[in-house]
């Protein structure tokens, strides 16, 4: 069950009739439905009832007075279901509008009111999600519409990009997750060296020496 409750509306005036409003997508593995401002869940095709929330909507990734004129602005969803070693899942909403108001936009195959609206492909690193929704709106009008709610703080830290490979690879790399990582290197390097003792003809009790030893080492 969700930790908690979503977040309450906060954005462009605009953007207040779509609040709930739902836009699905996905691929050969897993369909995505995506709830603006309330959550977004994963579900995995051919496993009855085996579906993941990615995330609760929290808050914008950049205040108002900060969003690009271009689109490209995110919505940071969090608190979503557990994932490897107890992590829970996130997902960043990258909002992709019209160049100039009234111009032409594609997609709208996954938009279950007609809206025009369609998800983007979703990237996954390290149990962070990236998606981006096109909306049929300009991108001036939504930097230049009254914001209605709470804005984020704009001295708050980033959060870590998931559409980007490299990011997700220094945070793995860092911290308690590179400490994960080195550890699951060396218990590999352990059974494959069990491996070509045993295929060198090592009786049991050497080997179950040997075993005990590694099982010691990664205690």
């Amino acid at each position: 069950p969700p930790v908690r409750a979503p977040a309450g509306f906060a954005g462009p005036a605009l953007l207040a009739p779509l609040a709930g409003h739902c836009v699905k997508g996905g691929d050969s593995r897993y369909g995505y439905n995506v709830c603006l401002f309330a959550n977004a869940t994963q579900t995995v095709h051919g496993i009855p009832r085996m579906t993941h929330i990615l995330g609760l909507w929290g808050a914008w990734e950049r205040p108002q007075s900060a969003w690009r004129r271009d689109g490209g602005n995110r919505m940071r969803f969090t608190d979503g279901s557990a994932c490897i070693g107890g992590t829970p899942r996130e997902m960043v909403l990258e909002l992709r509008c019209r160049g100039a108001a009234g111009a032409a936009s594609g997609g709208g195959s996954g938009d279950e009111g007609g809206l025009d609206m369609a998800l983007g492909d979703v990237e996954e690193h390290n149990c962070r999600y990236g998606v981006s929704l096109e909306l049929p709106l300009s991108c001036e009008e939504l930097a230049a519409d009254e914001f209605v709610g709470e804005d984020v703080d704009p001295a708050a830290p980033p959060a870590p990009d998931p559409f980007s490979a490299a990011a997700a690879d220094a945070d793995g790399a860092s911290g308690e997750d590179g400490s994960a990582k080195s550890d699951l290197e060396r218990l590999r390097g352990g059974v494959e060296a069990l491996r070509v003792d045993v295929a060198a003809g090592l009786s049991g009790p050497e080997l179950l020496g040997k075993l005990d030893a590694l099982l010691q080492a990664e205690a």
